[in-house]
């Protein structure tokens, strides 16, 4: 599941490789560590594998991690903030087949790569892209959708906490919007499109996305490890950079086309200012 670190089963490993230890085997965490590093993210893996040989890291936020009242309070707010979002596709009928072509981007972009990054993975987001294309009101109900779809599809453990990792999506594009991303859209003051201000964006996003998954760690019922949280969000740093250039890439070559029908019609490439 997005956006939340992922949870070793402490029990059940210790288990695992006290069995292990008692056969004469060696543990799994001596074998990870001393696998043959592999070419994507070395230097990552490398430092992140000594820290999890030394000790293990719960860090993902799970069914039973944060309590059940606090899980319906995240999934009210959640459905609260949907709901604020939703008089915006009422009123224009097109912006529901672009909250449904962000859920499908949005899905696409998070399956297509991830990496294991010691207690965690990375993923691509494509929160800006989506954004930038579709606009906020059919990017929020699409990122709910998104996880909703994913959740249903590949892991449907993870859809008890699904109030929670759609806030960590949208709370930090209202905050986006609210900033610096409306005068990209605004008549008269629009700012104009360019890679600098995309990476604003997407450095205030990941930023937003790092603070959320703080915040729940924090209110869980497990440790709150800071050091190991912000290795965690420190290893993004890349990754939104990544996803600027994505972004930035992805916009302008479509700006050629749109005032094309269908791009038209189903995105927000023309209420962008190109220089």
């Amino acid at each position: 599941m997005p956006l939340v670190m992922r949870h070793v089963a402490s029990k059940r490993q210790a288990s695992d490789e006290t069995d292990k230890a008692k056969a004469g085997q060696r543990p799994a965490s001596q074998e990870t560590c001393h696998e043959p590093p592999r070419p994507q993210g070395v230097a990552i893996l490398i430092t992140f594998c000594a820290v999890g040989a030394e000790k293990e890291m719960n860090m993902h936020i799970e069914p039973g991690i944060i309590d059940p009242l606090r899980v319906t309070a995240a999934n009210a707010v959640a459905l609260a903030v949907v709901a604020t979002q939703l008089p915006a596709l009422i009123r224009q009928p097109l912006n529901l087949v672009k909250a449904g072509l962000a859920a499908a981007v949005f899905s696409v972009l998070m399956q297509a790569w991830h990496l294991p990054v010691g207690p965690s993975e990375l993923h691509l987001i494509g929160a800006t892209t989506v954004y930038l294309l579709f606009g906020l009101a059919p990017s929020m109900v699409g990122f709910a959708l998104g996880l909703l779809l994913q959740g249903s599809l590949f892991e449907p453990q993870d859809l008890v906490h699904l109030g929670v990792n759609s806030l960590s999506l949208m709370l930090p594009l209202l905050a986006v919007h609210e900033t610096f991303g409306k005068r990209l859209f605004a008549a008269g003051v629009a700012d104009r499109f360019s890679f600098a201000r995309v990476l604003r964006i997407d450095a205030v996003y990941y930023a937003g996305v790092s603070a959320m998954v703080g915040f729940w760690l924090m209110i869980s019922s497990d440790g709150f490890a800071l050091a190991d949280w912000g290795r965690w969000a420190l290893a993004y740093a890349p990754v939104f950079a990544l996803e600027a250039l994505i972004t930035f890439t992805t916009v302008t070559v479509m700006k050629t086309w749109r005032n094309a029908g269908a791009l038209q019609r189903f995105t927000e490439l023309g209420r962008l200012s190109f220089a």
